[in-house]
């Protein structure tokens, strides 16, 4: 069994706002930096938002 709280895992979160055109992000990296970005409805836009994260 795993204990989440000894993990040295990086999580980045994410908040998204979803639209039928386009959805907006906010990221909070692990660094604590944030990031504010808009992506297009699609498989481009969803690629982009994962490198970011």
């Amino acid at each position: 069994m795993n204990d989440s709280t000894q993990s040295n895992k990086q999580i980045a979160l994410v908040a998204l706002d979803i639209a039928k055109n386009k959805h907006d992000a906010l990221i909070l990296l692990p660094s604590g930096k944030r990031l504010s970005m808009t992506v297009a409805n699609s498989l481009e836009g969803y690629q982009l938002l994962l490198d970011r994260c």
